[in-house]
């Protein structure tokens, strides 16, 4: 789990770190017109937001499905 954690921090923080540099050079990488920077780290970001949020929503379900079994059925 904390190599979990730390992938995502390391994520989250070059998702952060992209940004400011897009918004820093004002649009460092331009691709006809698309800021490559940015748009690369908006999608780090919402993989590590996504990943975190399935993480979380899987144990919440197995705690669920240990306290009470025979709902599951």
């Amino acid at each position: 789990m904390n190599r979990l954690l730390m992938v995502w921090a390391v994520f989250f923080a070059a998702g952060i770190g992209l940004l400011v540099l897009d918004v820093a050079s004002q649009v460092l990488i331009n691709i006809k017109g698309v800021p490559a920077l940015g748009v690369l780290g908006g999608a780090l970001i919402l993989l590590v937001l996504s990943s975190m949020l399935n993480w979380l929503f899987k144990e919440a379900w197995e705690q669920r499905s240990r306290l009470n079994p025979s709902e599951h059925e």
